[in-house]
């Protein structure tokens, strides 16, 4: 008997205690399907034990995710993950012009409109009683438990189609599944684990470079005080035109605006432009300072320090949480099925 299970979470980052399992759907049968719904912790731990010691096999749409979920959140429990559907899915129908391999698509296009329709009900009853879509677990609680089995339930009637279709051509998808989903292991393992960061270490290069990008203003303020000057009066004076009956304060030199520099060296400095946009503006860019001078090679190294800059403050910031950085790998999310990186 092939048993389909979905998870409902807080959140994608299983590895962070913020995020939590708030219910469990199962679905089994093949002609008559059978399901089951768990929203309590209590009754969740029954049905993943009851599937541990059966060793019942299991079939989840987005084995990274489901796995993710139980290494995470139940340790304790060993679960026989026989099929990933969408592995399934992607294996069934791979035409180039899929755009979507998402659950309810595959079950649109595989199966009918009607077994892709367990939301409708849910997301009318939130739209008449002019709710958010984010706001399900306020939904009645038969309403609910309809809407959470529909996935697992949409699983198995996928799998089953699928697996009957390539059993009956004499193929036999368990040669790609057995090397799929132990890769699928190992991914998912190196994602909860992540990288160490050395949170100490970047912080102290992040003021390293932003003294080094304060001495650089520093330097191009001084060397060119008296031009600054000059486009400070220009860009206060347009500021006051914009607003003729509000007296605007004075607007200081921004190192780092295009018009604030484009003003200094082609309006103010009168320097010759030998670069330019599409649209015929002096091109900024760091290739085409030194159309400049040597003024403009104070600022040439500024952009790269700012990138790796906001680079560093990203890390730091998704390391916060336990100090290490989570990388996330797609498995079957990928038109070709190939293994890709990305955010969550």
């Amino acid at each position: 008997m092939l048993v389909a299970l979905d998870f409902e979470t807080t959140g994608l980052e299983m590895w962070s205690p913020k995020h939590s399992v708030t219910s469990i759907a199962i679905a089994w049968g093949d002609v008559y399907i059978q399901s089951e719904y768990a929203n309590t912790p209590e009754n969740i731990d029954l049905i993943l034990k009851h599937l541990h010691d059966t060793q019942h096999p299991v079939v989840v749409y987005n084995v990274g995710f489901e796995l993710m979920v139980l290494k995470c959140k139940f340790p304790q429990y060993s679960l026989n993950i026989l099929w990933d559907c969408m592995r399934l899915v992607q294996n069934y129908d791979n035409r180039p012009q899929i755009m979507s391999y998402g659950l309810k698509d595959a079950a649109k296009r595989i199966l009918s409109e009607e077994d892709a329709s367990w939301e409708t009900e849910a997301h009318a009853y939130l739209a008449a009683n002019k709710m958010k879509k984010s706001e399900l677990s306020r939904l009645p609680p038969d309403i609910l438990r309809r809407y959470n089995i529909g996935d697992a339930v949409a699983t198995l009637k996928l799998t089953h189609l699928i697996l009957d279709y390539f059993f009956g051509i004499g193929f036999d998808p368990r040669i790609d599944h057995v090397k799929y989903l132990s890769t699928a292991k190992e991914v998912v393992d190196s994602q909860i684990r992540g990288i160490r960061v050395d949170r100490e270490g970047i912080k102290k290069y992040l003021e390293a470079i932003k003294e080094e990008l304060a001495e650089n203003e520093e330097e191009f303020k001084t060397t060119l005080q008296a031009e600054i000057g000059e486009v400070e009066r220009i860009i206060t004076e347009k500021e006051q035109a914009r607003f003729k009956k509000k007296i605007v304060s004075h607007v200081p030199f921004n190192i780092d605006s295009n018009l604030h520099r484009e003003i200094l060296f082609t309006k103010v400095m009168g320097l010759p432009t030998l670069y330019t946009t599409p649209k015929g503006k002096p091109s900024l860019k760091k290739a085409h300072l030194k159309q400049f001078g040597e003024a403009a090679a104070k600022l040439d190294k500024r952009k790269n320090r700012q990138i790796i800059m906001a680079q560093l403050e990203n890390l730091l910031e998704l390391s916060e949480e336990d100090g290490r950085w989570h990388v996330s790998l797609k498995l079957a999310g990928t038109s070709t099925g190939r293994f890709a990186g990305g955010n969550q």
